[in-house]
Order: structure tokens, then C-alpha cells, then sequence
């Protein structure tokens, strides 16, 4: 077979084929292996430097892409600007990122500069008529509390810095003592306490009665199926035979778990003595009031609970009608559960028992004491 060694006169020249010459290499018209390519190259991409035979432009990318913007541009790459939009310029969204990460960060060690760092957000309020960056902060420290049971002893030991270092600017001027003057520092964020305590309370339990009530309408005109049904989801158990997990049930689990955390929460602050004497004797007769419906069984543990974080401090001569109630009907409601069961076991505390020493072990959740 003859071999073609000269290009035919009648093809083209071969810019006509839209390639051109490289100008790295002019004189070679192909690479070998482990060389860089050159000559009349169709799969070489051009260098930067590189300028279209029809005109006009150093860069590298075609009109179709454009030039390469810069990294920190709004539709670069990078790292964005807050010029640009990007970070929230919004007060309460920038004090809940910072404080959330901030509590997130809040170990035994690096207490004293992690609250320094939290109660200046706090303090940033001092402008403001309405108090709204505290009750954001405190908002935030509630959550955690609630959702992380186990740590409420540092928690508490924020909020006690808290009261001690919020600034007597920050007020709220919809607040009036009988001065008449605007509710400020130390007195408002107490009440702040009080009403977030007032609010997650009453929340929770809207929360459960909600999830039973579904529970009851989803079992359907079976009176016994809504009734397993609603007690399943209501104690937070379940037996081998009954019907898969509702999405009810793990919205009580939710709810159980965080009333718990709060009414643990608020045990850690009355030893503290951020909040009073008299809001610890409304959580407790709350909860008294809960456990008379077998549907609100999930408040024993929280009442156990608290009795065993505050019971001793609280069992003073002045309080001795109080306690006697107190345990008069945690007995009688003992007597209803069947003898044996958890709720049962931890609700067979006496009247005097608090003064011998309970104990609440928080992970087990059961009561231990000395007779």
C-alpha cells in the first residue's frame, strides 16, 4: 500500500478547520510520550496566555462561561462577606448562632470564659426597651437544659453568674415595679425565669395531650384499641404485641424527656437561690395535680425527682403542712399503681424519708434512699 508522505494540494489549509498553531512549540507538529504536546494539536487545551485567532481576550475561558469572579464574591467561591448578605444582619439571629455555639462549648473547664462570652450577648441588650436579647439568651440556655438533663448543674451555674452580672441597663420598659419604674438587671431577669419556666411547663404538657388525643382518634371506633393505644403512647412504653411505634408515641417521648430536664432544671436553680421558694411549691403542686390521671403518668418521675433535689431544703417547720400534703397524696397515689412497678417503687417514699438523704441517680431515673 503506498503511503501518503505530502498533504494533497486540494485540502484546505488547515486554519479553515477552526485549529491554529500552538505557540509554545511552533516548529513541532505533534508531542511524543512524556513531552509536551505541540504542532497543530487538537486535544491541548491553550495555555493562559493564549489570544483567539479572531480577537480578544486573555482569558482562558470561552464568552459562554466569563472571566472568573472573585472568591469572595456572591456567587463566587470562598468564604462569603457579610457585605454581601450572606451572614445574618438580623440582631437575633446573630445572638442565637453565637450563643448556641457558645453553649455548646460550655464544659466544667472553660466555664469561667465561655459565660464571660455568653453573658456579654446578654448585655448587649442594654439599648433596647424590651429586654428581647435576654429573654433570647435565657430562651436558649431553657432548650439546652431541657434537652440535656445530665448537665443541668452547669446550666444552673450560668444562670446564677447570669443574675449577678446582667446589666442594670437592660430593662423592660412594658414592666413596672410599684415605683413605677422600669423592671431592670437582678429583678427582671428573675421574672424572665419565672415566665420561661411558666411557658415550657404548660407547652409540654399541651405537647402530650395533643399526642394522646391523636393517639385516641388514630385507634379509631375500638374503644380497646384506642385505649392501648393511648396508653402506650402516654407511659412511653410499649409491649412485645403491640402495634409498631406511632409517631405520637416519640412526640410524648420527646415531651417526657424534656419535662424532666425542665423540672431537674429548675430543682439546680432553687438550690442556687435564683429562683424562689414559691415557684418550686407551683411546680410541685403542678405536678400533683398531673399525676391524678393515669394519662399523666410521666409527671411521677418528674415529682420524684424534684422531691429528691429540693425535698430536704423545702422539709423545714414552715413547710411542714406543705410536705404533709406533699406525701399524703404521692402515698395514696402509690396505692392505685400496680405493687412492684417502677412508678410504684419511686413513689414509696415517706414523710421523713428526704431527711435521712435521697438521691436521684438521672440516667436510670430511679429514686434510692436510707431507711
Amino acid at each position: 500500500m503506498a503511503v501518503c508522505k505530502d498533504r494533497p494540494d486540494r485540502f484546505a489549509p488547515l486554519p479553515g478547520f477552526g485549529v491554529e498553531r500552538s505557540e509554545v512549540f511552533p516548529e513541532r507538529l505533534g508531542g511524543g510520550r512524556g513531552k509536551q504536546g505541540g504542532g497543530w494539536g487538537l486535544s491541548h487545551a491553550p495555555g493562559p496566555n493564549h489570544r483567539h485567532a479572531l480577537g480578544a481576550t486573555n482569558s482562558f475561558l470561552s464568552p459562554l462561561v466569563g472571566p472568573l469572579l472573585p472568591a469572595n464574591s456572591c456567587t463566587g467561591f470562598g468564604t462569603p462577606k457579610p457585605e454581601y448578605g450572606y451572614l445574618p444582619t438580623d440582631k437575633k439571629a446573630t445572638v442565637n448562632r453565637k450563643v448556641t455555639a457558645l453553649l455548646n462549648k460550655l464544659t466544667t473547664e472553660k466555664f469561667d470564659s465561655i459565660s464571660d462570652q455568653i453573658i456579654d450577648w446578654a448585655n448587649t441588650g442594654e439599648q433596647e426597651t424590651d429586654g428581647k436579647t435576654l429573654i433570647d439568651v435565657l430562651r436558649l440556655v431553657f432548650d439546652k437544659a431541657m434537652d440535656e438533663s445530665t448537665r443541668s448543674v452547669i446550666y444552673a451555674k450560668l444562670c446564677e453568674k447570669m443574675m449577678e452580672q446582667i446589666s442594670s441597663d437592660v430593662r423592660d420598659d412594658s414592666l413596672r415595679n410599684h415605683e413605677r419604674n422600669s423592671i431592670a438587671g437582678k429583678q427582671l431577669f428573675r421574672g424572665y425565669i419565672l415566665n420561661r419556666y411558666q411557658e415550657d411547663f404548660q407547652r409540654i404538657q399541651n405537647t402530650v395531650e395533643a399526642a394522646i388525643a391523636s393517639a385516641v382518634s388514630n385507634g379509631g371506633e375500638d374503644d380497646a384499641k384506642a385505649a392501648n393505644t393511648a396508653t402506650m403512647v402516654s407511659t412511653g412504653y410499649q409491649q412485645e404485641d403491640d402495634p409498631p411505634y406511632s409517631g405520637e408515641y416519640y412526640v410524648v417521648l420527646q415531651a417526657k424527656r424534656r419535662s424532666l430536664g425542665l423540672i431537674t432544671f429548675i430543682g439546680e436553680l432553687f438550690k442556687l437561690s435564683v429562683v424562689t421558694e414559691q415557684i418550686v411549691h407551683d411546680c410541685i403542686e403542678k405536678l400533683l395535680k398531673g399525676i391524678e390521671l393515669p394519662r399523666e403518668e410521666h409527671q411521677i418521675e418528674s415529682l420524684c425527682t424534684l422531691l429528691a433535689l429540693v425535698g430536704r431544703v423545702l422539709d423545714t417547720e414552715k413547710n411542714e403542712n406543705h410536705m404533709n400534703v406533699y406525701f399524703k397524696r404521692m402515698v395514696a397515689v402509690a396505692a392505685e399503681l400496680e405493687t412492684g412497678s417502677r412508678l410504684h417503687n419511686m413513689l414509696q417514699v415517706r414523710q421523713r424519708l428526704l431527711c435521712t438523704g435521697i438521691v436521684v441517680e438521672v440516667h436510670n431515673q430511679y429514686l434510692t434512699g436510707c431507711d
